[in-house]
């Protein structure tokens, strides 16, 4: 079975400068902390930079910050350590909480995994450690959106539409669609739900889309899926 941690340990150190951090800016994580509720949160797939982390605990929330990658977790404990947060290595598709956790769980571009049968297992996973009327929060990669750039995304190169997959010179990613969405979270087991699209369409963003994959975005924004979701 292939490692995917493998993939993502390589973009531990410099994260920022090396892929797309939607947590980098304000705008977005304000839009996340918005729809969080209670005070015992999972941070699903944190990475390794700190942004959301430190404003969840300012916010005076218990952050519990999870992820695959060993490497993502070294870094992120350079980055940033405080007595409200914890960090645990977990497979999102089989965390090792017990069932009615936390209050929120949050996801940001974290649900990408090779198969698509993953994703609903995250979603599950996602479910089952929420409490009663506890809240998901996901910014969720928009495949509509990334096969509109095919011809421009610099390195992404094949497309499976049964899956919703981009192949990049990595390896596969799992990305979303109202389609998917929808299919997904309810099979999760989540009855209340919506999402809406994000246009990533802020000076600083368009700045980072055309610094990294060499694309401009001013004109037609690269959009993302905001799914909020409870446990009723």
């Amino acid at each position: 079975m292939f490692d995917e941690s493998i993939v993502w340990a390589k973009f531990a150190e410099d994260y920022d400068t090396k892929v797309f951090s939607l947590t980098r800016f304000p705008e977005r994580r304000k839009q996340v902390l918005d729809e969080v509720k209670g005070e015992r949160i999972l941070n699903m797939g944190t990475g390794s930079a700190a942004y959301l982390n430190e404003d969840l605990v300012a916010a005076g929330k218990h952050v519990v910050a999870s992820d695959f990658c060993r490497e993502m977790l070294d870094v992120a404990e350079k980055n940033f350590v405080h007595p409200s947060l914890e960090y645990v290595l977990a497979d999102s598709t089989h965390l090792p909480f017990e069932t009615g956790s936390f209050d929120s769980v949050v996801s940001v571009n974290s649900i990408l995994p090779i198969e698509r049968k993953n994703v609903g297992l995250m979603f599950k996973e996602a479910f089952r450690v929420l409490k009663p009327f506890g809240f998901f929060v996901a910014f969720l990669c928009s495949y509509d959106s990334a096969e509109r750039y095919a011809k421009t995304l610099a390195g992404y190169l094949k497309f499976d539409k049964k899956q919703f997959r981009l192949n990049d010179t990595s390896e596969w990613q799992c990305f979303h669609s109202p389609i998917s969405i929808g299919n997904e979270i309810v099979d999760a087991g989540f009855r209340s739900y919506s999402y809406e699209r994000v246009d990533l369409d802020t000076s600083a963003e368009i700045i980072d889309l055309k610094r990294l994959y060499g694309i401009n975005t001013s004109a037609l924004p690269i959009y993302e899926y905001l799914l909020t979701a409870r446990k009723i």
